[in-house]
């Protein structure tokens, strides 16, 4: 996984990808190492919810984007 090219959910550059955690069957988003780096720098990370939604179509992640779609649905979109 760690080869994956892709939008990075902070920057909004397509780089090499570190890997996530899964919650919720959700891929958590994935950042390239410069903001991972940052992120542990300086303890600040951002992440921008449409470069991660770009990010899980171009990894072809169905999987966390129906399980995304069905907790919008339900309501409970503050536990993604």
């Amino acid at each position: 996984m760690a080869a994956d090219i892709a939008t990075c959910a902070s920057c909004g550059e397509q780089r090499r990808l570190c890997g996530s955690v899964w919650s919720n069957s959700i891929q958590q988003p994935r950042f390239c190492k410069e903001c991972l780096l940052n992120y542990i720098t300086t303890g600040e990370t951002h992440t921008n919810d449409l470069w991660w939604l770009r990010q899980l179509a171009e990894l072809q992640d169905t999987e966390s984007l129906t399980a995304l779609v069905a907790a919008t649905q339900r309501g409970d979109n503050e536990e993604v």
